[in-house]
C-alpha cells in the first residue's frame, strides 16, 4: 500500500468498509462495499481533521497523516487498506480458532480424566465398606 500524501484543506480522502447488506429481513443477505469521503478541514504536520461529506455534522476526526491507514487520497488506495485490514483480520481469527480449538481439547481430556479418576474413587468406596 502506497503512503498517503499530505492532503490540502477541501482535499477528499477515501475509506472503504464491508457493510452487512440490510434490507429489513432477520436473513444473511451478503455484504456490500461503503464508501466514504472525507473532507480534510484543517491540516497540521502530523495530520489532518477530517469532517464526513456524507454526514456532515458527524464528530470531526483527526488521522494522522504518514503512512495513514484510516483514509486514502484515492479510492484503489482505500481498497488496498481494506484488503490489508480484512487479510490481518483474518490472520487474528485463525490464531483464535487454533488457541480455541486447542484449549477445547486440553478440556476436554482433563474432564475425561477427572471423571474417570472420581469413578475410580467412587468404586474404591464401595469395596472399602
Amino acid at each position: 500500500m502506497s503512503k498517503t500524501r499530505t492532503p490540502k484543506v477541501n482535499d477528499i480522502l477515501h475509506r472503504v468498509e464491508g457493510q452487512y447488506i440490510d434490507d429489513g429481513s432477520e436473513t444473511y443477505q451478503g455484504m456490500e462495499l461503503e464508501w466514504q469521503q472525507w473532507k480534510a478541514v484543517k491540516v497540521t504536520p502530523r495530520g489532518a481533521w477530517l469532517q464526513s461529506v456524507e454526514w456532515p455534522y458527524k464528530k470531526m476526526r483527526f488521522a494522522l497523516i504518514p503512512g495513514a491507514r484510516w483514509v486514502s487520497s484515492t479510492k484503489a488506495e482505500a481498497l488496498a487498506g481494506l484488503i490489508a485490514r480484512k487479510g490481518r483480520q483474518l490472520e487474528i481469527i485463525r490464531q483464535q480458532t487454533i488457541t480455541a480449538t486447542e484449549t477445547l481439547s486440553l478440556a476436554k481430556s482433563a474432564l475425561a480424566e477427572v471423571t474417570q479418576r472420581a469413578a475410580q474413587a467412587a468404586q474404591g468406596g464401595e469395596h472399602a465398606n
